[in-house]
């Protein structure tokens, strides 16, 4: 990367900043998580490259305007590791993955000290994100649904309000209010179930994917815009297909 970003070397990396690169970091990112679901392992060795290159990539600006190396960022991580792991590495305790949770949360909090909005730090996910880890935070003082059937509830009752604002016409923001509470109770239903709400939007658009490729296939020689009784018909046909 050094001679990458050197006057001999390549114009496109020297041109980079670190607000270019942040598109490619989510890219990236992203591109790991896909392998990872798929369970493709030379793709996942691939990936795993990638997002390294993003960091020995950033690593090499801050180093060239003289804030850090990538050995700092490795030793700060290290630090870490060993500080929030008194349970492995100091003479605490913890004996299931949620008590060693609980002590890593722990040492966080010590060190960064409570925030006065512990909500903010999520601010940074997309929002579906948020909105789970929001929720997931709020349980601490025991604000929360006791069993997804009662989220479930709160679903129906946010859809209900998104309708009665659309027929009511409160088109604008008082809609997009209404479903936003929509999408954030979904993201709370998906919490009290144990889903993870980002994943399960995810294979749902690789479903509806899947599905569109072969709907244009079956559309192939038909009258475009085809009609909505034909698109209905194709469409059950590919869902009998998928499930027999």
């Amino acid at each position: 990367m050094a001679r990458l970003r050197s006057p001999d070397g390549c114009p496109w990396d020297r041109a980079q900043t670190l607000e270019s690169l942040r598109a490619n970091i989510i890219e990236e990112s992203y591109e790991l998580v896909d392998a990872i679901d798929k369970n493709d392992d030379e793709n996942i060795r691939e990936e795993l490259g990638d997002c390294l290159l993003q960091v020995v990539f950033v690593c090499r600006i801050l180093e060239e305007e003289g804030k850090l190396s990538l050995n700092d960022v490795i030793t700060t991580l290290n630090d870490k590791l060993l500080f929030r792991h008194p349970h492995v590495f100091g003479d605490l305790h913890a004996s299931s993955p949620a008590e060693a949770k609980a002590r890593w949360d722990q040492m966080k909090e010590k060190k960064k000290g409570k925030s006065s909005s512990p909500l903010k730090k999520f601010r940074k996910f997309p929002a579906l994100t948020e909105a789970y880890y929001q929720g997931r935070e709020s349980t601490k003082i025991g604000f929360d649904w006791s069993l997804p059937e009662d989220v479930l509830a709160k679903v129906a009752e946010e859809a209900r309000e998104v309708e009665e604002a659309w027929r009511g016409r409160e088109k604008g923001e008082k809609t997009e209010e209404e479903l936003g509470d929509l999408l954030f109770s979904v993201a709370q239903l998906a919490r009290k179930m144990e889903i993870n709400p980002e994943l399960a939007l995810k294979r749902a658009n690789d479903k509806f994917r899947r599905r569109y490729e072969r709907l244009l296939t079956l559309l192939e020689g038909e009258e475009k815009p085809a009609s909505p009784e034909l698109l209905e018909r194709f469409w059950e046909k590919i869902k009998g297909e998928e499930n027999s």
